[in-house]
């Protein structure tokens, strides 16, 4: 090799590696870049609470955003795949800002997350970030029990029993972070309770705290456990809702009282049941155990004889109002209050440190707080899954009468004039005719004819006008010096063609959201919608099939400074007793129901009634008139031929669906039905509480649903109101 060439081959390996590394530079500068690109927006999902959503309730998605790098514009996008739903929030992220956002999902009954698909979408249109297969969240079935927890450390969270043996249908708890707090009362519904160690409290900021506040009142169980005063007096809102004000801290030795508590049959000294009451009267009626008060899972709890006289630190103080479910040498430990229809459980300890820290009875003992009845921990089958919904007597009732169904036997009479005039009727006539061969002529034809026959008596049974009609079910709740209104606004809407609605609602806490489906009769419902929330309430584009009756459902809370109806019940079990109701409202209503004492009063009017003077009928009896067709018309719904059963008693209907849970327990009907919580009023009946049915042939000042101009259009209202034995209501 001449020195030429060597020179050559050195200059060109030196070139070589240059490039090379030029390439490899370049290379990991872009690397870097995109990191650093990605890393200056964080997008995170956090479905549920903790691991666990709620089936046929609603529950929240919680999105985390972070922005390091330049001003972002866009969206945040949730939806379902198998159902077309899909949510949005308009999102603005400026440079180093960070920002949460909540959305409520309601989960379909027996679905799950799989379909679900979490994207972070430019003002292009372009998705930026994408989240899907929440494999991690597990659904609890609507007839489960679930409780959220906002402990003080991780390893204070509550845990229940490892029973019964089907682990689908065991309580669970889900952790959730202050941070992560939903700041709506809609997102906490998929709750039958929550636990708040009062040190957390203070972290939670107002919307936290005030969708806490509703969410209890509309009927929620709320646990609170302490230290020390300082954790309550902190934080005012706490302050001003517990039953008790703390003054100090005192230290009593363990002498098994919280062990005789557990064991205790009383019902007086347990929370009220904050399971699904269905599932109890189920389980009650499938003899898991025929007496929950004398033999059930707690009365067979055992001693923990390693805690005998271990300190037990406890907060002293003054009880306000409520019960002392159990208390020690004249301190009380548990104490229980009722706040709007909601009830709220206080313990002057903490739960998360010894002795009860490592006590052995302590997921029993979470399992008595959390108002979970000995016999659920039975043995048994639990596939308890609900074959009617009660959206689907709300939709029977205000369904469009515009639609009908082809009778079964004209549909089997123009099949057989059908059979018959493609078979013996066309070859006895072109025999005659001797005109065979015309048979690839006439065949068409008669298709053709029987085609235009079916969609005349398509046209003839559906086409009409465009139709809205809405009904309104809002619950009234006097809440401390407030009156929480919760309000379901179902509304159906008959589309003579194939078209795009649009449905708005100002309410900032309120959401909307398709007919829960029926697992026996098929799914229902205008599945296809997109939800744009807005600063106050939501825009939808909801999408309607020619010829159909869809039905939506929007969620909503309010507050009111003067609730509409007033009301009082008067010396109630005397035969002086009278219902005392003011109208404070601009608006008429038309019927009146007082359900008290299992009687069915129906008032004339306002003002003062005696009990005595105004007729009534049995609730059970009540019951089973208004039921008996229930069956037939969700039946009817279900099928697309056949007759058409609509429930036009739509006052007696509506009553009826506010107490279905009777329905089952005593038997009237078979009749399973799946609900939200507190939908039903039944367990408000207890303790001699009454419960006022009000109707109105108006919207009652509600805003309208729909943005369209429909050409028939209804809207009606049922107030509900829990009026307590010993006290006024509003």
């Amino acid at each position: 090799m001449t020195k030429s060439t060597k020179a050559k081959l050195q200059a060109f390996s030196r070139k070589g590696r240059l490039k090379t590394s030029f390439m490899l530079l370049t290379w990991i500068l872009l690397c870097f870049a995109a990191l650093t690109t990605k890393a200056a927006l964080q997008f995170d999902v956090f479905p549920g609470y903790g691991d666990y959503v709620r089936a046929h309730h609603w529950c929240p998605f919680t999105f985390e955003l972070n922005q390091d790098g330049p001003d972002f514009n866009g969206f945040v996008s949730l939806g379902d795949s198998n159902t077309g739903v899909e949510h949005r929030i308009p999102i603005e992220l400026p440079t180093n800002t960070r920002k949460k956002v909540v959305i409520p999902v309601f989960f379909k009954d027996g679905g799950n997350l799989d379909n679900w698909t979490a994207k972070l979408i430019s003002e292009n249109g372009q998705t930026i970030e994408e989240r899907s297969q929440f494999r991690a969240t597990e659904m609890i079935p609507w007839s489960g029990y679930l409780m959220g927890s906002v402990s003080r450390s991780f390893a204070g969270q509550p845990k229940f029993p490892e029973e019964p043996r089907q682990e689908h249908y065991r309580p669970q708890s889900g952790r959730i972070q202050t941070a992560h707090f939903p700041d709506q009362p809609l997102a906490l519904e998929g709750l039958n309770s929550l636990y708040l160690h009062a040190s957390r409290a203070i972290e939670l900021e107002i919307p936290q705290s005030k969708a806490l506040g509703a969410w209890l009142a509309q009927g929620g169980h709320l646990i609170i456990a302490m230290d020390e005063p300082a954790e309550i007096n902190s934080t005012e809102w706490l302050s001003n809702l517990i039953p008790f004000i703390p003054d100090g801290v005192g230290s009593l030795k363990w002498d098994g009282t919280l062990e005789k508590w557990l064991r205790s049959p009383s019902e007086k000294l347990s929370p009220a049941a904050t399971c699904d009451p269905s599932l109890i009267n189920r389980l009650e009626q499938n003899n898991y155990r025929h007496n929950r008060n004398v033999d059930n899972r707690y009365t067979r709890l055992k001693d923990d004889k390693e805690k005998k006289g271990r300190a037990l630190p406890v907060v002293t103080g003054t009880v306000t109002d409520g019960s002392v479910l159990a208390e020690q040498e004249g301190l009380p430990l548990i104490i229980q209050a009722r706040r709007g229809r909601g009830q709220l459980t206080l313990l002057t300890f903490s739960p998360e440190r010894d002795p009860i820290k490592t006590w052995k009875n302590k997921p029993w003992f979470w399992a008595k707080l959390g108002g979970i009845p000995g016999h659920w921990f039975e043995g048994g089958d639990r596939n308890f899954w609900s074959g009617q919904s009660v959206d689907g007597l709300f939709g029977s009732m205000i369904e469009s009468r515009q639609v009908k169904k082809l009778p079964v036997e004209w549909l089997m009479a123009m099949l057989v004039v059908y059979l018959a005039c493609i078979g013996p009727i066309d070859r006895i006539v072109l025999k005659k005719l001797d005109r065979q061969m015309w048979t690839w002529v006439t065949f068409p034809a008669y298709v053709i004819l029987f085609s235009a026959v079916i969609y005349y008596v398509g046209f003839r049974l559906r086409a009409g006008d465009l139709e809205w009609s809405e009904l309104h079910v809002v619950d009234i709740i006097p809440f401390g010096q407030e009156t929480v209104t919760r309000g379901r606004t179902y509304g159906s809407l008959y589309s003579p063609i194939n078209a795009n609605y649009e449905l708005v609602s100002n309410r900032n806490l309120g959401s909307l959201r398709a007919e829960a489906s029926a697992n026996w009769n098929g799914p229902f419902g205008g599945q296809s919608s997109k939800v744009l929330r807005q600063a106050e309430g939501f825009l939808a584009a909801v999408s309607v099939p020619v010829w159909t009756s869809r039905m939506f459902i929007s969620d909503w809370y309010d507050q009111l400074e003067v609730a509409p109806i007033e009301a009082s019940l008067k010396k109630q079990g005397t035969p002086e007793a009278a219902i005392v109701l003011q109208n404070m409202s601009p608006f008429d209503f038309n019927h009146l129901r007082l359900i008290v004492n299992n009687q069915v009063y129906t008032l004339k009017g306002f003002g003062s009634t005696k009990l005595s003077e105004t007729s009534s009928v049995d609730l059970e009896e009540f019951l089973q008139k208004n039921s008996s067709a229930f069956s037939r018309a969700l039946r009817s719904r279900s099928l697309a031929l056949g007759q058409t059963y609509r429930l036009d008693d739509m006052v007696g209907t509506s009553a009826t669906a506010s107490f279905v849970d009777i329905l089952y327990k005593k038997g009237i009907n078979n009749l399973n039905f799946n609900h939200e919580r507190n939908m039903d009023l039944t367990s408000f009946l207890k303790d001699d509480n009454a419960v006022l049915l009000a109707w109105s042939e108006t919207a009652i000042g509600i805003p309208k649903l729909n943005q369209f101009t429909p050409n028939k259009e209804t809207r009606r209202t049922l107030l509900r109101l829990v009026i307590p034995k010993t006290a006024s209501a509003k």
